[in-house]
């Protein structure tokens, strides 16, 4: 997710030298980067914090650790990220926003016996504009024409501009 929620209340990050295949499949021949979140105590407690930037910016991190009963216990983490755009868009909304949020929720049962049960959800929610490709004009000097289609398959990123069709490309600054 490009908005870093796993990173937030974390207890630990482990970073494994490759090769890793045998632990996480074929696609581990660089190694792995583990965020080790928190797990729920027997003790009460939290946290939280607040931020406020340029372009509108708020973000917001909270977590709370709640003892349910003896051996049982929960922890409760949520996230937030508004923040308005920073790319000039002609036809509609500024490009390059956020508008995220997320809650991480873990319940622990821990009796004192050889058995350990910790059940975990996750609900990320990505929301905003996001990015969108940009109009340049062309360096002073060169000869390239300004708005000039790149060839691409049709879905390609490149493969827009004023003959293609696709309503409003081409239109940010």
């Amino acid at each position: 997710v490009g908005f870093l929620f796993t990173a937030f209340d974390s207890e630990r990050v482990e970073v494994l030298r490759g090769p890793q295949g045998t632990l996480y499949g074929r696609n581990a021949t660089g190694g792995t980067i583990n965020y080790i979140t928190k797990k729920p105590t027997s003790e009460f407690g939290g946290s939280a914090d607040i931020s406020l930037g340029t372009y509108d910016l708020v973000s917001g991190r909270a977590a709370i650790n709640v003892p349910l009963a003896d051996g049982i216990a929960a922890r409760l983490v949520g996230t937030f990220e508004q923040r308005d755009g920073f790319t000039k868009n002609l036809t509609g909304p500024d490009a390059n926003d956020a508008d995220d949020w997320g809650l991480r929720g873990h319940i622990q049962f821990d009796r004192g016996g050889p058995l350990t049960l910790l059940l975990s959800s996750t609900y990320v929610k990505s929301g905003g504009v996001g990015s969108k490709p940009e109009s340049r004009e062309p360096f002073p000097g060169t000869t390239t024409t300004p708005n000039v289609p790149l060839a691409g398959p049709p879905g390609f990123a490149f493969s827009g501009g004023p003959a293609s069709g696709v309503p409003g490309f081409n239109t940010y600054t």
